[in-house]
């Protein structure tokens, strides 16, 4: 249904540090988790194009939701890593008079 961790804890009676806890101890629940998440991001998506068609709902906050649930998909922000050497030429020092209006 697309719900969080907590909710998740609410439902089955138990609270978040228990779930936390169950997904480091048993392999089998924390990828169960993991495959709920990305059902649940289906879920949002799939709202997002409803709203997207049809209108009738808010899609920032669908998009908030999906930038939070899949940041590593749903991201404005983009990283370039630079690979090789940097080559410093030359350094310049320059002294500026603040009270000349030139500088």
């Amino acid at each position: 249904m697309g719900y969080s961790e907590a909710v998740l804890a609410g439902e089955i009676g138990v609270c978040l540090d228990t779930i936390t806890n169950w997904k480091q101890e048993h392999p089998e629940f924390f990828a169960s988790v993991k495959l709920g998440r990305m059902k649940g991001a289906r879920v949002w998506e799939d709202r997002l194009a409803s709203v997207a068609a049809e209108g009738g709902g808010n899609a920032t906050a669908v998009i908030f939701a999906l930038k939070n649930r899949l940041p590593s998909e749903w991201r404005d922000k983009t990283e370039t890593e630079h690979s090789g050497a940097v080559k410093i030429e030359r350094i310049e020092r320059t002294i500026v008079d603040p009270k000349s209006p030139n500088s």
